[in-house]
């Protein structure tokens, strides 16, 4: 299971990678429409966020949430 996870998890990374690379991209030749591709990371991150903090209090773990929050907060 562990490897499935960290697999799954390594193929998200991946298609976040390309999503980024595609809007640096895309505000680079479009500049005017930058709010909006930044305003549409900040959306996806919000859902990220409120899935993982559901999630933890369904299941009454705080590890991952935690783990996130540091790296999020002090980059470790």
């Amino acid at each position: 299971m562990k490897e499935k996870i960290s697999s799954e998890l390594n193929q998200t990374i991946r298609l976040v990678k390309e999503n980024l690379l595609t809007s640096f991209k895309y505000m680079k030749e479009n500049p005017q429409e930058r709010k909006e591709i930044i305003n549409i990371w900040r959306e996806y991150i919000k859902k990220l966020w409120s899935e993982t903090s559901k999630l933890s209090e369904k299941y009454q773990e705080k590890g991952i949430i935690k783990a996130i929050t540091k790296v999020f907060m002090f980059g470790r």
